[in-house]
C-alpha cells in the first residue's frame, strides 16, 4: 500500500493537488475503517459494522439511487465482491496471503 500511496503522491502536482489533500484524506479514511474490526460476517451474523458492510455503503452513496432496496442490492454486492477477493488471496491454495507459520 505505501508504494501505491507514493506512486499517487509523485502525480498529484500533475493534476494540481497539493500533497496535503491526499495525506489528509488518507489519515481520515485509516481511522474511519480502523473501527471495523471484521472483514465479513459469519453467515448467521449481521453484515452490519463490517468493513464490508460499512465500503458496501460508501459504493452506494457516490454511486446509488435514492432507492432503498437499489442501495441494499449495491451494498450486498459490494460486500460480496470484497468477501469473494478475500477468500481468493486467503486461500492456502493459491491465496497471496500466507498465514503466519504455525498458524
Amino acid at each position: 500500500m505505501d508504494s501505491l500511496l507514493e506512486a499517487i503522491h509523485d502525480q498529484l502536482p500533475a493534476v494540481s493537488i497539493p500533497p496535503v489533500v491526499l495525506e489528509q484524506a488518507y489519515a481520515e479514511k485509516q481511522f474511519h475503517y480502523s473501527q471495523f474490526t471484521k472483514m465479513v460476517a459469519p453467515q448467521e451474523e449481521s453484515l452490519r459494522d463490517t468493513l464490508c458492510w460499512e465500503f458496501g455503503k460508501l459504493i452506494v452513496t457516490h454511486y446509488g439511487d435514492a432507492n432503498p432496496i437499489g442501495a441494499t442490492l449495491i451494498a450486498t454486492g459490494a460486500m460480496h465482491t470484497l468477501e469473494t477477493i478475500h477468500k481468493i488471496l486467503h486461500d492456502p491454495r493459491c491465496g497471496i496471503v500466507r498465514a503466519k507459520p504455525g498458524a
